[in-house]
């Protein structure tokens, strides 16, 4: 099973503004969340797909067409 089909609605969301470069606090202003909050979704994707830091996680799901980069 692909980990890109365990993901929430948030978290998919929260997945394409990490790939635009947006930091959390951007995102947690864009979408009327805490930071905070943008902070423990992206530690549940990074978890999710199993890699160290966004980087490594954003390559992973351009490679394997989970988002798609500008």
């Amino acid at each position: 099973k692909s980990p890109f089909q365990e993901l929430t609605r948030r978290e998919k969301e929260i997945l394409q503004y990490i790939v635009k470069g947006l930091t959390s606090k951007q995102i947690a202003e864009t979408l009327h969340l805490s930071q905070r909050t943008i902070d423990n979704h992206r530690a549940n994707l990074l978890r999710k797909f199993n890699r160290k830091n966004s980087a490594e996680m954003v390559n992973y799901a351009v490679r394997n067409g989970f988002v798609v980069s500008d």
